[in-house]
């Protein structure tokens, strides 16, 4: 197939990918208005009525539409060029940070833990798109151990192979992926879940590049799940200034 027949085929399965992940929300809406409406019409003639199946509909027609804005947020940041903003950041904090920003009951039953190696240099790079980027590990990480009894992620840290780099990364005790799913985890809309988006890993792995690192899939030894890497190079020298000839 030519590159425009390819170039084809990949924007028809972008679509119907996009699409997919409008419509199901969209659905989810629909279908509590309709049980709200019913729930108002009742309202008029059943002297026992009570507002929890009201309720219920407004708080999942909410959640829908969360779930919307966050996919359509993705979409932006996948759209759109990256500019960096690089500080030397703290990876303990950095990483704290990210785990506390899973949001959901009970922050879904998983036990984060945190692990920075002795030795860890800082991290030179932009503080929020990695912030964004290991959110969406960590949020990878929590729907793979959908079902998992007491499932577990490690969020660690540790000194890259040369001095001044970094590694950080994020791995779990879920069900762990398969090489096909490994080799395409990081394609855009590519996802083995019924709630995954596809679009997380892409924007990680193309959030490391823009600062000169890699991301890598593997087997995690330690928890029996998937072990995503995020490995940066060293912060640059700083410049040095000739200094001024004498006059």
């Amino acid at each position: 197939m030519d590159s425009h027949g390819e170039a084809l085929r990949s924007m028809t399965g972008w679509i119907a990918a996009i699409a997919d992940n409008v419509r199901n929300p969209i659905a989810g809406i629909g279908a509590a208005l309709a049980i709200a409406e019913q729930q108002l019409e009742q309202r008029a003639s059943d002297p026992d009525w009570t507002p929890a199946t009201l309720e219920q509909s407004f708080a999942l027609i909410r959640a829908r539409l969360g779930t919307l804005t966050e996919y359509v947020n993705e979409l932006v940041d996948f759209a759109k060029p990256i500019a960096l903003n690089r500080d030397h950041l703290d990876v303990t904090r950095l990483l704290t940070a990210a785990c506390n920003a899973v949001d959901g009951p009970d922050r879904y039953g998983v036990a984060f833990e945190v692990d920075v190696a002795p030795g860890t240099p800082a991290l030179f790079a932009d503080g929020p798109k990695i912030h964004r980027a290991l959110l969406a590990m960590l949020v990878n990480a929590v729907e793979a151990m959908g079902g998992v009894a007491a499932p577990r992620a490690r969020v660690f840290a540790r000194p890259g192979p040369t001095p001044g780099a970094v590694e950080i990364g994020v791995e779990d005790s879920g069900r762990g992926m398969s090489a096909e799913g490994r080799a395409r985890a990081t394609e855009p809309f590519f996802s083995t879940k019924e709630a995954g988006t596809g679009l997380g890993l892409t924007l990680a792995e193309r959030l490391v590049k823009t600062h000169g690192g890699q991301l890598t899939i593997d087997h995690s030894a330690a928890l029996g799940g998937c072990r995503i890497t995020l490995r940066f190079p060293p912060a640059p020298a700083p410049a040095h200034h000739a200094s001024e000839a004498p006059r």
